[in-house]
């Protein structure tokens, strides 16, 4: 590889591995070093004093904004900074819900797996979608952003239904 952050998908399949399927054990690799270390820097060291010290709703949207900015030079990210951000909020309720990291480390590495295994092999077809910067809002735009809305609801009931359950809701972790 010649070092890039993102590499080209063919250039990198062509020159490595001549068939598309043989990159999965490498993107897993990469995927599974993603998950763990984000989570851990973002959610862990980043995410716990901030709510300590500005409470979680500032926090999750603090790490969350930092979490699109660390992105900004990966050449996919452009399509998608709405979808980072609320996934990040996702990631950032869960940690805080289930007071572990485990689970957000397992979902952001199945997260990017299925996505790098998408955009990078072909393995469901062809990944053939632009950024709204070539394409304008489009339908494909307000179907993302209406899937990742309902998502984002369903997750936020998840985890209040979580905590009220756990007798937490309302309280403040100390």
């Amino acid at each position: 590889m010649d070092g890039s952050a993102d590499p080209d998908s063919s250039t990198l399949v062509d020159r490595n591995y001549g068939d598309r399927v043989g990159i999965l054990p490498e993107v897993f690799q990469w995927q599974l070093v993603a998950g763990i270390t984000e989570e851990v820097g973002f959610r862990g060291y980043m995410q716990v004093p901030l709510e300590q010290k500005y409470g979680p709703g500032i926090a999750v949207l603090l790490v969350s904004l930092v979490f699109v900015v660390a992105h900004l030079n990966q050449a996919w990210a452009g399509g998608i900074l709405i979808i980072l951000f609320g996934i990040s909020i996702m990631w950032c309720v869960l940690a805080r819900v289930c007071g572990s990291l485990i689970p957000g480390i397992i979902s952001h590495t199945v997260t990017d797996i299925i996505n790098f295994s998408y955009w990078w092999t072909d393995v469901a077809g062809e990944f053939d979608k632009r950024p709204i910067t070539e394409t304008g809002l489009d339908l494909h735009f307000f179907m993302a952003v209406a899937i990742l809305i309902s998502s984002l609801l369903l997750f936020a009931l998840a985890a209040k239904k979580t905590l009220i359950a756990r007798g937490e809701f309302g309280k403040t972790k100390e």
